[in-house]
């Protein structure tokens, strides 16, 4: 649904890395402000730091596909 169906509009600014013929994003900023993986990382490092022992924990005893 566009930002603007759902209250005020949304300003989206993407930031692009080349990658050989193409580009990718690696970022969007919504507002000009608020960047999505700083937003990802800070709550993928609070997870970490509350059950970071589960996570390692299941990290350490998975055994790869046969």
């Amino acid at each position: 649904m566009p930002p603007e169906a759902c209250g005020e509009p949304v300003k989206v600014d993407y930031m692009m890395r080349r990658n050989g013929d193409s580009w990718l994003i690696s970022d969007i900023c919504l507002d000009g402000a608020i960047s999505e993986v700083a937003t990802r990382r800070s709550e993928f490092a609070t997870i970490l730091r509350n059950d970071g022992h589960r996570v390692r924990s299941r990290r350490s005893t998975a055994r790869p596909i046969s």
